[in-house]
């Protein structure tokens, strides 16, 4: 079998139907029917999802009776690219402690830079306009990065 029909046959083993399958997962209808039609290559996020709902990736990647998978040499198969960004983020994921304490800490940052914002504008002194800017373009660079650790925290 093919990585495509690997897959239709694993989400209708797990799940009885494509639509109960959709139901647990955050892709669109339109995305997994190109991804089993093989117009589409899935992206490293429907591969982590997919281990996290119990599918072995090496097999749904590798053909079992070729010598890549005897030898481990899955360097020119399909989607090796998006699993091997996946295993690198794997392995860079933070624990969720970590990432919770970054997240009250960057709160923190926020709130503080915040209320010296408030200070600026009340004293609305010409010095302090260029202060302003930087406060403002600080806190703007704090909410990307909770805004990107949240999102980290929620797969």
């Amino acid at each position: 079998m093919n990585f495509t029909e690997k897959l239709d046959y694993w989400i209708r083993n797990t799940f009885r139907t494509k639509r109960h399958f959709l139901e647990q997962i955050n892709v669109s209808q339109s995305s997994l029917f190109r991804y089993l039609n093989g117009k589409q290559e899935p992206t490293m996020e429907f591969f982590v999802t997919l281990r996290k709902l119990g599918c072995d990736i090496n097999w749904l990647i590798t053909d079992s009776d070729s010598e890549a998978s005897t030898y481990g040499n899955y360097k020119n198969l399909p989607h090796t690219a998006v699993l091997e960004d996946g295993i690198q983020y794997i392995k860079s994921e933070r624990s969720k402690d970590e990432l919770r304490n970054e997240i009250a800490r960057l709160n923190s940052e926020v709130v503080e830079k915040n209320n010296q914002l408030y200070q600026i504008i009340e004293n609305s002194d010409s010095h302090f306009i260029q202060e302003n800017k930087l406060l403002r373009d600080e806190i703007e660079q704090l909410k990307i990065k909770l805004k990107s650790i949240n999102e980290l925290s929620q797969l």
